[in-house]
């Protein structure tokens, strides 16, 4: 009685066909036809080889290069920054080396209110209310009053002053 052959399969480590990057382990299949000769070869897929990958630190990927592994930075799925335009990142690499930042620029300082911007829109309004007092008055085909006229003048004469003194 013949003794049972005894096969042990080596460990293979497949890789992306584009990116080349790791997707895992597996073990190759026995030609069934070498075992009819007494011999045993293995099939190994495309993609693949017997040489283990690194240990891959966070935000890394091992990347068969034809010969060795070597570790790429990851950062698909983030957003990086040029200028203050988001860009998604979708390939492995270095974001960085082409000038992007990982952090969003800082906002922008707000301008400081000018006291004198803010007095002129506050005179406006009251320019307004007082104009809007005035032609209801006229409406009804009455007298404006004198207070409302002195009122009026007196804003159009600050608002003139602001305008004219810049």
């Amino acid at each position: 009685m013949r003794e049972p052959i005894k096969i042990t399969r080596p460990k293979i480590y497949l890789f992306d066909p584009r990116t080349k990057e790791f997707r895992g382990e597996s073990r190759p299949d026995i030609c069934q036809a070498s075992l009819a000769r007494d011999e045993v070869l293995f099939l190994y897929p495309g993609f693949s080889t017997e040489m283990p990958p690194p240990e891959t630190p966070r935000r890394f990927v091992a990347v068969w290069d034809g010969n060795d592994w070597r570790l790429r930075p990851d950062h698909r799925g983030e957003t990086w920054w040029q200028g203050d335009r988001a860009v998604h990142i979708a390939d492995l690499g270095d974001p960085s080396e082409l000038g992007l930042t990982a952090e969003p620029p800082p906002p922008e300082e707000p301008v400081p209110p000018d006291p004198i911007v803010e007095r002129k829109h506050a005179l406006l309004a009251s320019l307004n209310e007082v104009s809007a007092l005035g032609a209801s008055y006229v409406a009804i085909k009455q007298p404006v009053p004198k207070h409302i006229v002195d009122e009026h003048a007196a804003l159009a004469a600050e608002l003139h002053k602001l305008m004219t003194s810049r």
